[in-house]
């Protein structure tokens, strides 16, 4: 069986440009990544280019395998709310925990969304309003805070969340991993585990989005690009 996906050719040096194909082929009882143009023939199949995939490749399973490292090491991070969005009919709350500097400078950051539906019924069992309020009475402002004004009782909601995603007794709809660019003010998803299964990286979409004005990712960018 082979598994063909087409190549952009910004990925590729110009002497690899034109109608480039990677293919993953059993050859010699091993599958082997090769590159196949469009009119040539197995003769013709460029080593170099070859190469410059299989690094990418390479490069991708590291970037998730170190990504998954996030959410083991170190036990439950720190979660903080930073917003709330709709999938579909569907209200999810989003925290982000630990992040680090990558050696090109951007942020990786550890995101979770939870449901607010799984929030409730987590709230309703477990006494995590006294916890908020006597978090609060010690001086803490949950870093949302900072952005928005929120009234007393939206303090104690927002704290309350965050104490719950702390305590991990609600399952993550999503856990992501995203690199963050400061300066461009973009992110992209770097690995992204729904509902414990986790996203081939191979076709997850990894390219670049601008962080847009009065969303959930733009509270993300201010609070961790200080």
């Amino acid at each position: 069986m082979t598994d063909t996906g087409r190549l952009g050719e910004a990925e590729l040096p110009a002497n690899c440009s034109g109608r480039d194909y990677a293919s993953r082929e059993l050859l010699d009882g091993r599958y082997k990544t090769v590159l196949t143009k469009d009119s040539s023939s197995a003769s013709e199949r460029q080593p170099s280019c070859v190469i410059l995939l299989l690094l990418g490749v390479f490069m991708k399973r590291a970037a998730a395998l170190i990504a998954g490292l996030f959410f083991v090491a170190g036990g439950q991070p720190n979660w903080m709310l930073y917003g709330t969005s709709m999938l579909g009919r569907e209200e999810l709350r989003s925290f982000y925990g630990d992040w680090s500097v990558l050696p090109n400078g951007h942020l990786q950051v550890a995101t979770e969304d939870l449901t607010s539906e799984g929030i409730e019924v987590a709230r309703r069992n477990d006494p995590t309003l006294s916890r908020a309020k006597s978090k609060l009475a010690t001086g803490y402002r949950p870093p949302l805070a900072g952005l928005h004004s929120l009234s007393n009782g939206e303090l104690v909601d927002v704290v309350e969340a965050e104490e719950i995603a702390k305590s991990g007794d609600v399952s993550a709809r999503f856990q992501t991993v995203r690199e963050i660019d400061c300066a461009g003010r973009r992110l992209r998803v770097l690995s992204l585990v729904e509902a414990s299964v986790e996203a081939d990286t191979e076709k997850l979409n990894q390219s670049w989005q601008q962080i847009l004005p009065s969303t959930s990712n733009y509270n993300l960018l201010q609070l961790v690009c200080r």
